[in-house]
Order: structure tokens, then sequence, then C-alpha cells
């Protein structure tokens, strides 16, 4: 952890000290400061009861306190983001080029489990887009537990949150891209817990939107099939009302990224794809969008994407990104208002009590 904190300050020093460098104007205009520089919190891991116990959450702020750096850790041995488990000896591997036929996509409870509920209902009826059944049991086992009532670690997401909508709400933007340095680090899921959280808040509705065209996985977190998505849209000029699906959770819709496309980066920098992404920002005044963005350092589809978003999030994993990587990557996200990082699978924690 201390070797990741590091080189965080040390690419901020290093950026800051540059001629005309954006980093050190914003920091010498900057007047908004959301919490003292030495206050901690810490955020949990998600992982499945079987596998983990809960732990308390704790935001770290950096930057002096300019950016919002949470540090995610867990008592039991990381959970990957290429791994979902439904409770029985099979998993589902996001970054496998085939995928078993005796291990179903879909995880399916004996008995129906209601949607998730936001403790505030919402008034919002979804006439035209496409409902699933996604029983609280199966995100669970997939660890999205955001919206999960009474959950212990559903907390943690929520302090996340605050301090991301602190930030969009004071900078009066809608859209935020989540992405890491290299795959595995948990950017889907983390993407996932985010955006349930934030539609559990009555203050506005959030669409997910995968844009890993790559390697789609929000739609297997959330248990469906996704035959349609936004490739579809690039390529079929499928309309959008057709692709959006209503997971139950309330004020949340999914847009999926729909069938694996190899040559990914082109579709993302066509004019159809700038259109869709003003259509779906500029549509709702009170629609938050968040983008699941594949890794930085492997492909250039996030780095062509990123000037069409206004913030950004940077997920990053404990004893795999190196330094080096990290550096890189706050140098990428230089101009796209990065508003912090999360700190990922940590495997030092503390057991404390609220």
């Amino acid at each position: 952890m201390e070797r990741i904190k590091k080189a965080l300050e040390r690419a901020r020093e290093q950026r800051t000290q540059q001629p005309n460098s954006p980093l050190k104007a914003k920091q010498e205009e900057s007047v908004i400061r959301s919490e003292p520089a030495q206050t901690e919190q810490k955020l949990a891991e998600v992982t499945p009861p079987q596998t983990a116990t809960a732990v308390p959450s704790q935001i770290s702020s950096a930057n002096q306190s300019e950016k919002v750096t949470t540090v995610v850790e867990s008592a039991a041995a990381p959970m990957h983001e290429d791994k979902f488990q439904s409770g029985a000896p099979e998993s589902i591997r996001e970054n496998d080029a085939t995928v078993d036929k005796a291990k179903p996509l879909e995880i399916r409870p004996k008995e129906s489990v209601p949607h998730l509920k936001s403790r505030v209902p919402s008034d919002i009826e979804y006439s035209q887009t496409r409902r699933v059944e996604v029983s609280t049991d199966l995100l669970e086992a997939n660890r999205v537990i955001a919206g999960i009532k009474d959950h212990p670690q559903s907390d943690l997401f929520r302090v996340l949150r605050t301090k991301v909508l602190h930030r969009m709400r004071v900078d009066k933007i809608n859209s935020l891209a989540i992405t890491s340095p290299t795959k595995g680090a948990g950017k889907s899921l983390v993407s996932a817990n985010l955006a349930v959280s934030l539609a559990m808040e009555a203050n506005q509705t959030v669409m997910l939107v995968d844009l890993d065209l790559r390697k789609p996985s929000i739609n297997k977190y959330f248990g469906f099939d996704a035959q349609q998505g936004v490739s579809d849209y690039l390529l079929e000029g499928t309309e959008l009302p057709e692709l959006l699906i209503h997971p139950g959770v309330d004020r949340l819709v999914i847009l999926p990224a729909g069938n694996p496309v190899p040559q990914s980066s082109e579709l993302l920098s066509t004019p159809r794809m700038a259109h869709l992404v003003e259509d779906i920002t500029n549509r709702y005044a009170t629609r938050i969008i968040v983008f699941d963005l594949p890794p930085l350092l492997h492909l250039d589809d996030a780095l062509i994407f990123l000037p069409q978003v206004k913030s950004s999030l940077l997920v990053l994993e404990e004893g795999v990104n190196t330094p080096p990587e990290i550096e890189q990557s706050l140098m990428l996200l230089e101009k796209s208002n990065l508003l912090g990082t999360v700190y990922n699978k940590a495997r030092q924690t503390r057991h404390l009590p609220y």
C-alpha cells in the first residue's frame, strides 16, 4: 500500500512541477476541499460471504483533498474481476476465449426473490425498457451488494458514492468513466456496485454503460444474456430503446456491450458513438451515466473515448499495478478530470467495530 501511495505522490509532484501543467494550475486555483487531508476511512472489497468477512471502511483523502482516493481492503484472498462466483464449484472467467457450456451464465434461485428497492421508492415506470428478473441472491453471489438492504458491506459503496457525487455536483457534470491500468483490477465490479449505489439515492437516475466491447462483463454480474448492445447500435443501427435493460433496481438501466467486437477502438471514434453519448448524457438533467471502459495501458479504446466523458475514476490493484504503470495511467488521465483512485484488493486490514 505504501509503495502505491508513494507512486501516486511522486507522479503528482513530477506533473505539478512541469511548466503550464494543468494539474499545477488546478492545484493553485482550487478552493474546494471536501475534507481534511488526514481524514481516513476504509472501504472493504466486496467478496462472497462464504470466502470473507466484512471489514470496516476507510477512504484516504490524498493529493491535498483534491482527489477521492478509496482504499479497498479484504481480510480474505482477493477476488479477481474475471471470476463470477455462483456458490457452485464452477466459475466463469471473463478472460477465457470460450466458455464451457456446462457452466451457466445465469444463476437462477429456487424461489423468486424480490427486486432491489430503494428506501425512497421510485415513481418511474419502465414501460418500453426490457425488464429482467435479477434476484438479490444472484447479485450477492456475483458480489454486486451495494443495493442489498442491511448487507454488512453495502455501506462501503455508499461512502464511495457520496464522495463521487460531491465532486460531480461541484463540477456540475453527469458522466463518469471507470478504468484501470491493466485487466483484472476489478473496474467492472466497482462500476456495477457504484451504479447500483447511485441509483439507491432518490436524487438521480443512473445508466450503466458497458463499453468494454472486446470483453463485456457487466451483463454477467447482473446475470442476464446480452444478445444485443452498444455494438449493435454502432454496427447494425439498432435503436437505443431496444437495447436498454432494467434489472429491477430502482432508477437504474443498463446498456450492455452486446457481442464482443475485436476492432472496438474504431467504433468508439465514430460519429454515431458521439451521437449516442450526447443523447444519453443530455436527455435527462438528473441522469448520471457510468461508463465501464477497457484498461488503459494495453488498448487504445479508453484513450479514444475519454474526451467524450466529463470525469474519470482509476481502479488500482495492490501487488499488481506497479508504480510506473500508475504514473503512466495518471499522465494519460491528466486531462480527463480524474476524480480520484480506488485502491483495490488491499491485503492488510484491521477489524474495528463501528
